[in-house]
């Protein structure tokens, strides 16, 4: 019976618990073992955060903390010591189009015994909130409006700690108060009581669970109410607290309240005023408000009637002051009771389309992939130094996923509908997995989907006929090498066969076509869209088919040799509307034969990435062949890095340059492309070879004591004994970020090391340089220069010509 008694208690306790869930809140203390009502915060219920993120590790302040009392959720933190990014997903009742409280507390308590706080980036889903520079204890609070049925909280490693965080918490708000502009959110400074005697108000004195902080203004007459207040809610929208109103400060007309702030910074002012003394008949409270002496409002109080007054945005000073001055006929002095003040954060970047959004993140649940090393966390496109791996995305004012590549990352299981929701999607990746079941109907119905690697499964069953029918075709590249049980619809007698898919000729024929667009590789900075020279948005989804006659004439007859290379040389040509393009012709003692050049162009026709050139259209006479592609007008990288060129290349964009010229080669190299590692390691060596003259402003070949020598061999005794600083473009005058400059000298000779096998693939080279960008972007010098370097509003493009090949050592190859 005792037994049986217990458990009813535990019941019943559990359910008291249960139900005191406010509507409209979440309210998660992180890394808390259990759930709880906090006797600290007004009886609010603080949940664990199980379920709410996926990465990080539970930690205890030190025990000389334990006993201070302070709200219940100082005492447990969440840590995340691995990843540059991690993330809380928060999935509010309410959903979409509302506005929210997001408040996030931090309490250190020396919980690791170095007693060194660190300093880290927040964001709200993929925009800047503020730097945690903490002391032991800090909060912050912002007024959000959401336009998704999610919102994420994220901590960036800036590299000077270990990011944390005590306590998140959202809060519903009515949508007819703080208003603002779509775009921006409100970043609270401050929301306090005037003459309150009591520290602070919050739920369940305030429904929306605001902090409103006991506050004097100095010199000021403090007034309270002594009567029995009634308040008139109709005149109370913000339905701020009767607790704070019931006290005020009375104002000199003198005197107001200013506050320290940067011209570019932008503000609102919210005063809440109520007249807290019964008036005479013969008594009158008037009083005009003035920001930065100009007049802009007039308010007359009247008994329990609140009256909020709200500023228009302030900009364009660096001090705001408001003040409070009686008219003609009033026969008292103006009172405040309560005020706010709120700093309008912009909100530049856009999220992933939240189909995209959803569809990717049932993948990384389903697969497991939060589990990885390289965990995906956040926003998957934006942003784009920190894009997830195997992952790129449009340039579009709400990116998409255009490819995908999941190559050897350990999927079991089926495949699962939520690829067919990534609507754009144009080449998908599932090669070397242990992925079951058959191939699914809907990826023939996938309109944009070009390339589909399912190599080296265990599928099984019959392929569609929808897309067997798109590989007949030429619309689908479609490999399944690999897969004992599968069969195409023609071979199904009982026994399974592998793919009779023939790679053999685009396996020869790809480190050639990676080579290619190297040397065409084109970096784009400012990452609008794809323009060509003239201003015209290319199309890509069209390739045109020129013959010998039409080239000579677009070309003048051969006239002007723009470059040259193992397939020949490039000539300037322009198009009938004026286009100017490049046009590749191919030597007669090319290696390269007909059918290699067929098997070129049909896999560069559908070759669609940012940073890669685009193909306009090809010649295929038997005794002419040709590519035509779109013209690079502003050169190539060399000439940009040259002693010669009137502008340095500043070194925030050098790094973007690497960046993006990183993603082109991961997208060769992991997108349609896995049919072949032969020649990878070799793109690889070249790519670090592009490094080392981005850093040093040298050519691969340069000029040292009246000798030719080889970029790496300059660089390699400097590198041996630490002279990070001697390496880089002395052009530069030491302005660039150290750590960034020295973690992006071990990149370039991480690929371009002796032995093939010790160099990293592309994925890893480009998660490496975003991390040298990361280091930019979070040092205080750097932040300004990479605001004024990359905030251009034009687009720039390049070609990266990559040394010879012949130029690789023996055994680099």
């Amino acid at each position: 019976m005792k037994i049986v008694l217990i458990m009813l208690v535990f019941v019943c306790a559990n359910m008291f618990v249960q139900g005191q869930q406010i509507p409209g809140f979440i309210s998660i203390d992180c890394g808390a073992p259990n759930d709880y009502v906090d006797p600290h915060s007004g009886g609010i219920y603080f949940e664990t955060d199980t379920g709410y993120v996926d990465t990080g590790e539970n930690r205890e302040v030190s025990t000389d903390y334990l006993g201070i009392p302070y709200a219940g959720f100082s005492k447990n933190m969440r840590i995340f010591p691995n990843g540059t990014r991690n993330c809380y997903t928060l999935r509010p009742q309410k959903g979409k189009n509302n506005k929210y409280i997001i408040r996030v507390s931090f309490f250190y308590g020396n919980y690791d015994a170095r007693n060194i706080t660190p300093v880290f980036d927040v964001y709200v889903d993929t925009n800047y909130w503020f730097t945690a520079n903490l002391s032991n204890s800090y909060r912050r609070e912002i007024i959000y409006f959401s336009s998704r049925d999610y919102i994420q909280l994220c901590l960036i490693n800036s590299g000077n700690g270990v990011p944390f965080i005590s306590a998140l918490e959202l809060r519903l708000l009515d949508s007819g108060i703080y208003p603002f502009d779509s775009g921006v959110a409100l970043d609270m400074l401050a929301r306090n009581a005037l003459g309150m005697t009591r520290k602070n108000y919050r739920y369940p004195e305030d429904p929306f669970d605001r902090f409103w902080y006991r506050y004097s203004l100095s010199g000021l007459q403090t007034v309270v109410n002594t009567t029995t207040l009634t308040i008139d809610p109709n005149t109370n929208p913000y339905k701020v607290p009767i607790e704070v109103l019931e006290s005020a400060q009375v104002f000199n007309d003198t005197q107001g309240w200013t506050n320290s702030s940067s011209p570019s910074d932008k503000w609102y002012i919210y005063m809440h005023f109520m007249e807290i003394q019964e008036l005479q008949q013969n008594q009158l409270r008037e009083f005009s408000i003035s920001i930065d002496n100009a007049v802009v409002a007039m308010e007359t109080l009247q008994f329990s009637t609140v009256t909020t007054f709200l500023s228009q945005m302030l900009s364009g000073q660096t001090t705001i002051s408001f003040n409070l001055t009686s008219t003609a006929r009033s026969t008292l002095p103006p009172l405040l009771n309560a005020f706010e003040i709120y700093k309008v954060l912009d909100l530049p970047n856009p999220m992933t389309a939240s189909g995209d959004f959803d569809a990717i993140n049932n993948v990384r649940k389903t697969y497991r992939l939060e589990q990885s090393e390289d965990s995906w966390q956040g926003d998957p496109c934006i942003p784009a130094i920190d894009m997830w791996s195997g992952l790129n995305c449009s340039n579009d004012s709400t990116p998409v996923i255009i490819s995908l590549n999941l190559s050897s990352r350990d999927l079991s299981g089926t495949i699962i509908p939520a690829f067919a929701n990534l609507t754009m999607l144009q080449s998908l990746d599932l090669s070397n997995n242990q992925l079951t079941g058959p191939v699914p109907d809907f990826f023939a119905q996938m309109t944009t989907l070009k390339i589909l690697n399912l190599n080296r499964n265990n599928l099984n069953g019959s392929l569609p006929h929808d897309l067997l029918k798109k590989k007949k075709d030429g619309t689908m590249l479609l490999s399944y090498d690999g897969n004992t049980n599968l069969c195409d619809s023609n071979s199904c007698s009982g026994k399974g066969l592998s793919s009779r898919i023939t790679v053999s000729i685009i396996a020869s024929t790809l480190s050639v076509v990676v080579v290619v667009i190297l040397l065409v590789a084109r970096v784009v900075i400012s990452r609008n869209l794809r323009k060509s020279s003239d201003g015209r948005t290319s199309d890509m989804s069209k390739n045109r088919v020129f013959s010998y006659s039409e080239l000579q004439c677009i070309t003048d007859d051969f006239k002007t040799i723009i470059g040259q290379g193992g397939f020949g040389k490039v000539y300037h040509g322009i198009l009938e509307d004026g286009m100017e393009v490049a046009v590749k012709v191919l030597s007669r003692s090319s290696r390269h034969g007909h059918k290699e050049f067929e098997a070129e162009v049909k896999l560069l026709m559908i070759v669609h990435h940012r940073n890669l050139v685009s193909l306009i259209g090809y010649c295929d006479d038997p005794d002419n062949m040709a590519l035509i592609y779109e013209y690079m007008s502003n050169g190539n990288l060399r000439s940009y890095l040259s002693k010669n060129h009137p502008h340095v290349l500043r070194w925030p964009r050098r790094l973007q340059i690497a960046i993006d010229a990183a993603q082109g080669m991961e997208y060769l190299h992991c997108g349609y492309t896995s049919f072949g590692n032969f020649n990878r390691k070799s793109d690889v060596y070249s790519f670090g070879i592009v490094l080392f003259e981005l850093i040093t402003g040298h050519p691969a070949l340069m000029k040292e004591n009246g000798k030719l020598t080889h970029i790496v061999r300059w660089v390699s005794p400097r590198i041996e004994r630490g002279d990070i600083e001697s390496l880089v473009d002395p052009r530069l005058r030491g302005d660039f970020e150290a750590a960034s400059a020295q973690k992006i000298v071990e990149v370039a000779m991480s690929c371009v090391a002796a032995a093939a096998a010790r160099r990293p693939d592309m994925s890893r080279v480009l998660s490496e340089l975003k991390g040298c960008m990361a280091l930019e972007i979070h040092s205080t010098e750097s932040q300004r220069m990479g605001t004024s370097e990359m905030g251009y509003s034009f687009e720039t493009t390049f070609e990266i010509t990559s040394p010879s090949l012949g130029m690789l050592p023996p055994d680099a190859r």
